[in-house]
């Protein structure tokens, strides 16, 4: 098939990138060799995948990342905020953008640790709480989330794999069962955690850290 072929002239990628059919723009976005020129293309493309997989692109250049992050659609800046070698003024624009979906992904994949503390002042408790996801964030951030006024976002802090110990116990005493629903699904090959939340005052979050001890020390 000519759209996937990494050698096919830049000039005819060009044209099958404004095929009709729809297998035929994938094949071509897909294609290794696509060059950024015909990735600006698909930036307005019908699809999203294929808006997508343009942004992904390992052929993306700093001219496909500002046409991306500049874009209308909110899809579009949603994949650009993935990018990790993003220009600091894109960055800015990120971090101002409207839409809290394009600020969350920038919360969490970016690799920036002066983004991902502006990220901690976000307005969007959606937002704050990825921060806790990104394997960037530090102690100290963990730590404030965990003072979050929302419970979603120390939902967040809750469900991340590697906790400080104080932050765990921070979190299992929380005036949100649901945060402690997920802290307990989250740790419970913690034995320690698992005795202390098998105490809890919810029973769904009792019941589960007793049958994860009870999956880890059977006949106790």
């Amino acid at each position: 098939m000519l759209a996937a072929r990494e050698d096919a002239p830049r000039l005819v990628l060009e044209r099958l990138a404004r095929d009709r059919d729809r297998q035929t723009r994938q094949a071509v976005v897909s294609n290794p060799g696509c060059p950024p020129e015909v990735l600006l293309v698909f930036l307005r493309d019908s699809e999203r995948q294929i808006r997508w997989d343009a942004v992904q692109h390992p052929n993306v250049d700093e001219a496909v990342r500002r046409a991306a992050v500049r874009s209308a659609d909110n899809d579009v800046r949603w994949a650009a905020a993935q990018l990790h070698d993003l220009e600091p003024d894109l960055i800015e624009a990120l971090l101002a953008d409207a839409e809290w979906q394009v600020r969350e992904q920038l919360a969490v994949n970016t690799r920036n640790a002066s983004v991902l503390e502006a990220l901690m002042q976000d307005r969007d408790a959606r937002v704050r709480g990825e921060v806790a996801l990104n394997e960037l964030a530090t102690g100290d951030q963990l730590r404030r989330l965990a003072e979050d006024a929302s419970a979603g976002a120390r939902a967040k802090v809750a469900a991340r794999d590697l906790l400080p110990v104080d932050v765990q116990l921070r979190l299992a005493g929380d005036r949100s069962s649901n945060v402690r629903w997920w802290l307990c699904v989250s740790h419970d090959d913690d034995v320690g955690l698992m005795r202390r939340m098998s105490a809890d005052p919810d029973k769904l979050v009792a019941d589960h850290a007793k049958a994860a001890l009870d999956q880890r020390q059977p006949g106790r």
